[in-house]
């Protein structure tokens, strides 16, 4: 992440693994190129175009939450965050180039 001083935007970028099984899908965060990915949700669908987790993901006391969306041009990955640190949602739309 990059944040200059005084600046209105940043660039921050994440890595994540997606692991595709026959039922679920495994999310990933990479730490360090493939060599510290942690655990962070499996998918299970709820509906033919939704999946969310089937269980939250604790970092701290923090509770997080995901729910993965599949539209006609994206794939839409949600994270609900709650907790004594953090309150909010986050909303990643992922497109094709």
């Amino acid at each position: 992440m990059a944040l200059a001083h005084n600046a209105r935007s940043f660039t921050a970028t994440n890595v994540y693994n997606w692991r595709f099984e026959d039922h679920s899908v495994a999310l990933d965060y990479d730490r360090s190129n493939g060599w510290n990915l942690v655990p962070l949700v499996i998918f299970q669908p709820v509906s033919a175009s939704v999946l969310a987790s089937q269980r939250p993901h604790y970092c701290g006391n923090d509770c997080y939450w995901a729910r993965l969306e599949i539209a006609d041009d994206a794939v839409i990955l949600r994270w609900y965050i709650t907790g004594p640190n953090k309150h909010y949602g986050l909303t990643t739309r992922y497109t094709a180039k």
